[in-house]
């Protein structure tokens, strides 16, 4: 049976709108109705919604109130190039790269709305069924799955939030490392999702293990933006929009095969490590990199110095290893800075 996505708030006033009036009208045109709240499976919720998204016939999404969630899969919708009716309380509402498609407005103050709101939606859908390629927003230039990832990386771009980040980087005897970082944030404006980016020196495998909320004690869904044979790029995203405020905390884990380049370590007795951290409304408080190397005698002595630092006077300050039971660990502190946009790096050296 062809179905209508409904995006919208969920809870209270807009779950009897829903059912006494969206679904009806739905249900009157012959299509059967989901919201993401009645989707139930073992998945995550975003690939539940994306895959309900993709098999609609249409997408009905009450813009009212600007719900984060609601601008979230209005603009998987388009990407999918799925007819999309809008509906709204007020236009000012509406955003506005959407304004120039077709939308009803409703006032639910006026005697008699639910009726006159359901005739027609009623009308505009059956419209939408017979042409629905003169409903879409997108025209299809890409394809599906490109065009969805630029939505993805579009949708909230200008988010801000303070980070507070640390690498914990175990390498072993081959110069493959384990990354596991710690993400403390707190949003300055509505976040949804962070980009994790990871280069390698050589070319190998890079495989994200794990995405975790550390706060909410649950795994994380992430899509992959951008893959090499030495890159990868990916977002990961939280269950609900974080709002303006708000504290929250992830631990991502990254295998990354030839993150070091040990040979020419061996060879030249010194590598170099950077770090790029171009930010769009990101303000780092802190910033590091802790470095595990095997306890084994090849690394023994191990340092580094700074080469690009926040603060000047520290570059070319050497960093001694700390030994621990099983690793010879280097700490590089970058410290905080409003906002960041440069390159950091570090020279690792061996004893020559």
């Amino acid at each position: 049976m062809n179905t209508c996505f409904v995006m919208m708030p969920f809870g209270g006033y807009f779950d009897g709108y829903y059912k006494n009036v969206i679904q009806q009208a739905i249900i009157n045109t012959g299509l059967s109705s989901s919201r993401a709240d009645e989707i139930y499976s073992t998945g995550s919720i975003i690939d539940d919604v994306h895959k309900a998204i993709l098999a609609s016939t249409l997408c009905i999404a009450d813009v009212t109130g600007r719900n984060p969630n609601v601008s979230y899969e209005l603009g998987m919708a388009h990407a999918y190039h799925k007819p999309v009716l809008i509906i709204t309380q007020k236009i000012s509402d509406v955003p506005f790269d959407y304004r120039h498609l077709r939308m009803i407005k409703y006032d639910p103050m006026k005697s008699g709305w639910e009726n006159d709101l359901q005739s027609v939606m009623e009308n505009t859908i059956e419209e939408v069924i017979k042409n629905p390629v003169e409903h879409e927003a997108l025209k299809p230039v890409q394809q599906d799955h490109d065009k969805m990832k630029k939505h993805l990386v579009d949708i909230f771009i200008d988010q801000a939030y303070d980070l507070d980040r640390t690498n914990k980087i175990f390498c072993d005897n081959s110069g493959n490392t384990v990354i596991k970082t710690t993400w403390k944030v707190v949003a300055k404006s509505p976040v949804f999702h962070l980009c994790h980016n990871l280069v390698s020196h050589k070319y190998g495998s890079i495989e994200v293990r794990r995405v975790y909320d550390a706060i909410n004690a649950r795994e994380l869904d992430y899509v992959t933006i951008s893959k090499s044979i030495n890159h990868l790029s990916y977002l990961f995203f939280f269950k609900q929009f974080k709002e303006s405020g708000q504290h929250f905390e992830a631990e991502t884990e990254v295998y990354v095969e030839g993150y070091f380049d040990l040979e020419k370590l061996i060879a030249t007795r010194e590598i170099m490590m950077s770090t790029q951290a171009v930010s769009h409304g990101i303000q780092y408080s802190s910033r590091a990199d802790w470095v595990y190397f095997p306890k084994t005698t090849q690394f023994a002595g191990v340092y580094a110095e700074y080469l690009n630092h926040p603060q000047s006077n520290l570059n070319g300050e050497k960093i001694i290893s700390e030994e621990t039971e099983e690793h010879y660990l280097i700490k590089m502190i970058y410290g905080s800075d409003a906002p960041y946009q440069q390159e950091t790096a570090a020279i690792i050296k061996l004893p020559t």
